[in-house]
């Protein structure tokens, strides 16, 4: 009958509403603007760079927030949250500062063809530092130093003026981005094994915040929590080394790596690049 159908039905989906498991809310990420030393931005103005480090600024904010926003593992914020979130939200703010800058160039002129090689190179130097929002406590810090060089070919009778092009600076920001987006996940939210067949694991982390191919890794099984035995302070979980593993292929979201050492790797067993020490030993 109609009545004992719409029974069946209700008792069905109430079945499907309680067998669902929570999802976990994404911690809230504080992104602050990516800010410089007085010192470093007077030089930049004696060297005649101002476009050049404001540009350079305001790119790596940009490539920063999409970078964090297509990891998906974060809600992205730019203003303090006001009121309180519940407990189980985490917190966190994202201040990254400039402590190097100089884009400067190299001509060399060819009066035979009557033109001008310039090799123009731009360095910098960031500094990404991570805090719980709520206590202030410094997370995890990271150091990215990077220079990108480009050369391009101007006519001697009509020299380039004018702001210079866009693209080295696109270029640079976008990759101290991505690192800078891999460490703060690997603090975060390491990536894990998931998969392990004969010598060859398989991780939940891809070609845009992974490892390159040839990259040297730890894996971690995870053991109690750690508490400092004087403050009571959570010191994080305990993590023993269970392997050695070596990037093998890259795919869009996950990588592969064959096992060089193995002492337990497990599925959900935490991947870390490897320390110096761990890749002289190896090599």
């Amino acid at each position: 009958s109609p009545r004992l159908l719409f029974g069946f039905l209700f008792v069905a989906l109430s079945g499907l509403g309680h067998g669902q498991q929570e999802v976990p809310a994404l911690p809230e990420l504080l992104v602050e603007p990516v800010t410089a030393s007085a010192s470093l931005m007077q030089t930049a103005l004696a060297e005649g760079k101002p476009e050049s480090y404001v540009l350079l600024s305001e790119s790596l904010d940009g490539s920063i927030t999409a970078a964090l926003s297509d990891t998906r593992k974060f809600r992205v914020i730019h203003k303090r949250p006001e009121g309180r979130l519940p407990q189980k939200v985490r917190q966190l703010r994202l201040a990254s500062k400039l402590d190097d800058f100089q884009d400067f160039e190299r001509r060399a002129n060819l009066p035979g063809l009557g033109e001008v090689i310039v090799k123009r190179t731009l360095r910098f130097g960031l500094v990404g530092s991570l805090y719980d929002l709520h206590t202030g406590e410094l997370i995890a810090s990271a150091a990215i130093r990077l220079a990108e060089t480009e050369t391009t070919v101007e006519e001697m009778s009509r020299p380039v003026e004018g702001q210079k092009s866009r693209e080295l600076i696109t270029k640079i920001s976008d990759e101290a981005a991505r690192q800078l987006v891999t460490r703060t996940l690997d603090c975060i939210s390491p990536p894990r094994v998931i998969a392990k067949t004969g010598n060859q694991i398989t991780f939940n982390r891809g070609q845009d915040f992974g490892y390159p191919l040839g990259q040297l890794v730890d894996i971690f099984a995870l053991g109690e929590a750690l508490k400092d035995p004087e403050t009571g302070t959570s010191l994080g979980q305990e993590e023993i080394l269970v392997g050695t593993a070596r990037v093998r292929r890259i795919n869009n979201r996950v990588s592969t790596a064959i096992v060089l050492d193995d002492h337990g790797i497990e599925k959900m067993c935490v991947i870390r690049p490897a320390t110096p020490l761990a890749k002289d030993s190896l090599e």
